[in-house]
Formats: C-alpha cells, sequence, structure tokens
C-alpha cells in the first residue's frame, strides 16, 4: 500500500478551535489515501479524546520551547510520498484542489506546494491579511526542519504548485494584549539567545530575534539585530525571502523609533540594492511612498506610485515569484494589499505636483526637479495631466471591500484641492468602472457641464441612489433637490436608522438661512413617509435650538414645533398605553423630554414660572444635546421670577383697546404728535403689547421731517 500524503498535526489544549481543524481533514482523509499523525503537547483529556477520534497515530511530546523538534518527530514517522503540517488553531476552508492535485496525479510535476494562510486581526474576521505559505513538500531522506520559532521546512526545492486553498488562521488574535504578548516574547527571546550563542553567523536567528525586539517595543534592540542579520545574509551567494525580511524590517523599524527622515533614506538606499527581490521592492516602494506622505517630498512619492504600479503589474505577469518570495510577515499579499491607498497617496502626490507647476508658471519661474535613478519614473510635464487619470484607473473599483474604505480619503482630496475639481471628476468621468462612487463623480461632472443634460445627471443619481453608504445620503439628497429627481428609489430601502444619520448629517451642513427653502422642497417627497418627515423637522430643529442667544419669544416658538414633531413621531410607533406611562423603559429619552417641555410651555401661558423649574431640569438630564435651548429658557424665567408681570385688569384692557381706535384715528388723519402722545400712554398702559411698540416706530417714520 502506499500512502500520498501524510498529514502532521501538533496539537496542545485549544479545544476552541482543534475540532475545526480536524473537521477540515476529513476530506483529505476520506478522498486520499492519506494518514493523520498528531504529535500531542497538551495535557487535557478532552483534546486527547477528541484527537483520538481521527487517529490512533499520536505521539505524546514533552514540550520543550522548540517548535522544530516537534515538527520533526511527526515529520520521522510520516509515511506518505508528500508530506502537509498545520497547527491546531487553523483549518482549511475547502480542500477539493488538494484532493485533484493528488487524484489527477498532478502532484508527480511539483516538489513542493503553497496554500494561503488567512491571518485574522480580530475574533469577527472582518480584518485579516493573506500570505502564501509553504507548508507542503515531497517527502526524502534531507527533508527536516530548522529553527526553534518560525520553523520551516528545509530543503524547499521548486517547482511549486500554488494553490488557492486557504486556511483560516487565528493564532495572532490571541496574543494581542500586552501581559501575553511579552510573554511570548520572553519565551522566544530566550531560545533565541541560547542558539545564537551557538550559532552566532545565523542570519536567520537574528532576524527571529528583530521581530520578537521589534513586538515588544525595543526598536533600538531591533534595529541593531536587523543590521547584523543583513551582514551576514549578505554573505550568501543569492538573496532568499529572509534577506528580503529583514531589508524591509530595519526602515520600518527606524521609523516606528521616530525618525521618519533616516528611515526614508535607508529605504531608498535599500531599493537600489541587486539583492532586493521583486516581491521586497513591492513592499519597500509602498513603505517609501508612506514616508514621503510623512516627509511631504510629493514629487519623490509620485515617482514611487509610479513605480509601486510597475512592479505590481510585473508581479501579475510573473506569479512564479509572487508565490516563492515569502519573507516572514513580507509577502506579495502584504504588498498587494497595500495597493489602494497607495494610489490614493499618489492623487494627493500628483494634486501637489500640478498645484506647484501651476504656481511656478504663474510666477515665471521653474521649479527643480528632484534627483531620481531613474528618469522614466517622472512624470514629465505633459503627463502631469493625465497621470490622475491614470491612477484613478489603477484604483480597484470594482472590489468594493478594497475601494470603499478610500472613500473618504478621495473626498478630502477633492475638498483640498477644490481649484482642481474640473480636472479631477473629468478625470473620473473617464473610468469604465460600474462603482458608486466614481457613479457620483460622473453625476457630478455631468451637472458642471456648461450645457448639462438632466437626463445624463438621472442615469449616475440613478445607479447611486440604488446602492448608497448612509453617508452619502446627504449628496444624493441635496443633488436631486438641485435638479428636482424624485426620491423614491432613495427612500423605498432606506432604513429609519439610516436616515437619522443622513438628515443630521443635512442639518449640520445647510446654513441657516438656506434650511428652510431646502425643508419645503424637500417636504413633499416625503408625503408618504410621515416618520421620516418628521425626523427631517427634528435634526433642522435642534440645530436652530442650538445656535444659542435666541430671542425669547423665537425660542419658545421653536421648542413648541420641535416637542410637537417629536411626540407626532412617537405616537406612530408606540401605542397609547405606553406614551401615558412615562415612567417606561421602552421610551426614548427625547419623548420623555418633549413631553416635560411641553408642560413648562402651558405653565408659561398660565404664568406658572416657578413651576416650570422642575421640569426643566429633568428635561435637561433627559436631553443634554439640547442643554442651550434649556438654559435660554431657564435664564427667561430667571427673568421673569425676577421681575414678575403687572396684572392688567379688565377695565385697563377695555380702556386700551378705546385708545387704540382713538390712536388709529389720529395716525389716518396724520396728526403725528398727537398720535405720539396717545401712544406714550398706551405704552405705559400696556406695555408687553407689540402692536403698540409696531405702532410707535409707524408714527416715528411717517412723522419725522
Amino acid at each position: 500500500m502506499n500512502i500520498q500524503l501524510t498529514i502532521s498535526l501538533l496539537v496542545s489544549d485549544r479545544m476552541a478551535t482543534l475540532g475545526r481543524c480536524l473537521s477540515s481533514l476529513k476530506p483529505l482523509l476520506r478522498e486520499l489515501d492519506s494518514e493523520l499523525i498528531v504529535v500531542y503537547t497538551g495535557s487535557s483529556p478532552e483534546t486527547l479524546e477528541l484527537a483520538e477520534q481521527y487517529t490512533s497515530h499520536i505521539i505524546p511530546f514533552t514540550w520543550c520551547n522548540d517548535f522544530s523538534k516537534a515538527r520533526n518527530v511527526g515529520l520521522s514517522a510520516a509515511k506518505g510520498e508528500w508530506f502537509l503540517y498545520l497547527d491546531d488553531d487553523e483549518w482549511f476552508e475547502n480542500t477539493d484542489e488538494i484532493i485533484h492535485f493528488f487524484k489527477s496525479g498532478e502532484y508527480r510535476q511539483y516538489q513542493t506546494a503553497f496554500y494561503i494562510q488567512r491571518n485574522y486581526n480580530d475574533w469577527e474576521g472582518s480584518s485579516y491579511a493573506d500570505a502564501y505559505v509553504g507548508r507542503m513538500c515531497r517527502l526524502s531522506s534531507e527533508t527536516r526542519f530548522v529553527y526553534p520559532i518560525h520553523e520551516n521546512i528545509k530543503p524547499y526545492p521548486e517547482p511549486s504548485k500554488k494553490f488557492g486553498t486557504f486556511v483560516h488562521h487565528f493564532g495572532y488574535v490571541g496574543v494581542k494584549n500586552d501581559t501575553a504578548q511579552s510573554a511570548k516574547s520572553d519565551r522566544n527571546l530566550s531560545l533565541l539567545q541560547k542558539r545564537l550563542e551557538t550559532e552566532p553567523a545565523s542570519a536567520h536567528l537574528y532576524a527571529q530575534a528583530a521581530q520578537e525586539y521589534g513586538s515588544t517595543q525595543d526598536y533600538d534592540t531591533a534595529i541593531r539585530y536587523c543590521r547584523k542579520g543583513l551582514k551576514l545574509a549578505r554573505m550568501t551567494s543569492h538573496p532568499e525571502p529572509l534577506e528580503m525580511w529583514l531589508q524591509l524590517e530595519l526602515p520600518r523599524f527606524i521609523s516606528y523609533s521616530g525618525d521618519t527622515k533616516l528611515a526614508f533614506e535607508e529605504g531608498e538606499a535599500l531599493s537600489g540594492s541587486s539583492r532586493l527581490l521583486e516581491v521586497g521592492k513591492l513592499n519597500l516602494t509602498a513603505m517609501l511612498v508612506g514616508f514621503c506622505w510623512n516627509l511631504k517630498e510629493y514629487e519623490k512619492g509620485l515617482q514611487y506610485v509610479l513605480q509601486y504600479r510597475e512592479i505590481l503589474e510585473y508581479l501579475w505577469k510573473h506569479p512564479e515569484k509572487s508565490m516563492t518570495q515569502n519573507g516572514i510577515t513580507s509577502t506579495f499579499s502584504s504588498g498587494e494589499t497595500q495597493a489602494a491607498i497607495t494610489y490614493v497617496k499618489g492623487l494627493f502626490f500628483a494634486s501637489e505636483v500640478k498645484k506647484a507647476s501651476i504656481e511656478a508658471s504663474t510666477n515665471n519661474d521653474s521649479i527643480e526637479a528632484p534627483t531620481s535613478n531613474n528618469s522614466a519614473d517622472r512624470p514629465s510635464t505633459e503627463n502631469k495631466e493625465n497621470v490622475i487619470s491614470q491612477i484613478l484607473s489603477w484604483i480597484p473599483w470594482e472590489d468594493t471591500a478594497k475601494s470603499q474604505p478610500q472613500y473618504e480619503n478621495l473626498e478630502e482630496w477633492k475638498r483640498i484641492y477644490a481649484d482642481q475639481t474640473e480636472h479631477i471628476l473629468e478625470s473620473y468621468s473617464r473610468l469604465t468602472a460600474d462603482n458608486f462612487y466614481v457613479n457620483l463623480q460622473k453625476a457630478y461632472y455631468a451637472e458642471r457641464q456648461s450645457q448639462a443634460d438632466a437626463n445624463e445627471v438621472y442615469k449616475f443619481w440613478q445607479l447611486c441612489a440604488a446602492d448608497c453608504p448612509v453617508y452619502f445620503l446627504p449628496q444624493l439628497l441635496k443633488m436631486a433637490i438641485r435638479n428636482g429627481f424624485s426620491l423614491k428609489i432613495l427612500l423605498e430601502n432606506l432604513s429609519l436608522d439610516d436616515w437619522n444619520i443622513c438628515t443630521k448629517s443635512l442639518a449640520q451642513q445647510i446654513e441657516l438661512p438656506e434650511m428652510n427653502a431646502f425643508y419645503q422642497k424637500l417636504l413633499p417627497e416625503l408625503s408618504d413617509h410621515s416618520l421620516l418627515a418628521e425626523r427631517l423637522h427634528q435634526h433642522f430643529l435642534e440645530k436652530q435650538l442650538t445656535q444659542g442667544l435666541l430671542e425669547p419669544l423665537r425660542l419658545l416658538d421653536l421648542l413648541e414645533s420641535y416637542c410637537g414633531s417629536v411626540i407626532a413621531d412617537a405616537k406612530m410607533i408606540y401605542r397609547d398605553e405606553i406614551l401615558n406611562n412615562l415612567d417606561c423603559y421602552i421610551l426614548p429619552a427625547q419623548y420623555k423630554f418633549a413631553v416635560r417641555i411641553q408642560n413648562v410651555l402651558q405653565l408659561i401661558k398660565k404664568e406658572d414660572y416657578a413651576g416650570c423649574i422642575p421640569l426643566l431640569t429633568e428635561a435637561l438630564h433627559l436631553n443634554p444635546q439640547l442643554s442651550i435651548a434649556v438654559s435660554g429658557l431657564t435664564k427667561y424665567l430667571t427673568e421673569k421670577l425676577a421681575n414678575p408681570p403687572q396684572p392688567v385688569s379688565e377695565e385697563f384692557k377695555v380702556l386700551g383697546t378705546q385708545v387704540k381706535q382713538m390712536l388709529y384715528g389720529l395716525m389716518e388723519n396724520r396728526q403725528w404728535a398727537d398720535a405720539y402722545g396717545v401712544n406714550s400712554q398706551l405704552i405705559s398702559l400696556l406695555p408687553d403689547d407689540l402692536e403698540i411698540l409696531r405702532l410707535k416706530q409707524e408714527i416715528l417714520r411717517q412723522g419725522s421731517y
């Protein structure tokens, strides 16, 4: 009998992941002539019992802080033609490709194989980085594991097969806290220092030590070990991925220490090295772009963005290099994932270069171009107009997961370089990508044309409205109002939560003088959406109420409208028996606030000012956002309590009405002097009567010479 594949699994006591790991191996054990060897370092009976369900070949191993020794135990017992190893905290998503590799006989053409390790940064699995790992090889008498930590198989000959298969790996999530990371680093450093005493010429050990010192933020020591490791690595005839990792970590550690300029200089020197592998150049160039960003080296930054793209395209055409040039944490994947942010920085650089060029032209002066190792990388004068379009076309618009995180940065780019808006939007208009953000820019571009085509604007607006991220809703609403578009498409799939976020943002963006006009245009579109209309009304009122220094009568009027809207809103959602119980825990604080303020307004009409104070105190705690309005109302009531209005008898009111009639008669006959005297008497009689104050102004205007 011939065993095609030995699977060696290093098992501790990680029950949380062991079950998924073993389960993912079942198809390999079922479909292939394969064996499973468990090297067991744990102590839990439950772990051992679970492992025994999958194999009887369990080798106990007393942990000695040396991963290679543990791996070699499984390797020594292997009977397979090929060997695959993994840990108990990782599991395959799908093994069909590996199964086909052996069943089809394709495995006979290769010596080694790579698959993807998906390393997660959080337990939710929302953030991760992919790296190709060489975990499969054809067994020979020379095959062995080396290095006590970050162990590798040696030799690892070519040709190599590259699988799209991946394993989930959450092993790095568990050591994120400082205590766990420190304990792990102390353990690893202790092992490495012992090995360095016996192997002082090992570049690999220096690299591992640098990595551990870096993880504890001892960057000066990490830099020192990086330099020692690089010196040793350069003694080999051909550069290896280990040397590449050292070349990348050295400037990175220097930047972490706070000296970005030195990091940039070190990185530039390394970028010209003939020993830097292509994947290393990709990662280092992206790093140099970041350094240029921090140092405001715009022309150089633009050169490196163009160089990054050139290297990336080269590696796409040579996948064998992107697969094999893996330097610990520095891989093709780690370089490629930086594409979107690198290109966006390139747009800023290009706009700065364009700005400097315009200023130089205006001043009839020339800007000395920076020295470049490759003049072809430097954008020529005639290409400065096209480089923005070129970089925009490189952004992976079709991959929303990569492009969407950059929308905010792209908005900032437009804002900072508002004087280049026409050119920026024109560049977007040339793109063929069917992407929300691109379509939005095309709509803006269509709007700005001298003979704007409303149908063209609406075409792109429709595409955006069907799939709009919440933070862009205000832009689409404003565009719809400007052009008279129906909001039906936008509103039909809109959640109330998203509408709240949108209208709150709208209220912040729209200036007070334009707010009412905008509101009146938007309101008819919400005729079938009463709740949405109320929320819009509330956010607009909230902005007005938080302006401060409002005239008392205006403040009272706004508060009355606000409370009425909030209460009407609540009546659409809650039953009356709930609304009538103000202590009910499910009622929103906003509603409880509105009820109390409404009661305050009723007491004010009854001139019961003292009764308002306890209600205002409660209201302030319920809705601190409107503390300015509550403070203004409190001040108004305090003044009323300090200077209570004199009661006006019914006789005075009757007399006042009669005198008003007399006053109107005098004004009709243009007897301004007599009218002024009568008006003065009325003011003393009815000091809070606004009609009398208005008449006084009219008398003064008409009677003046």
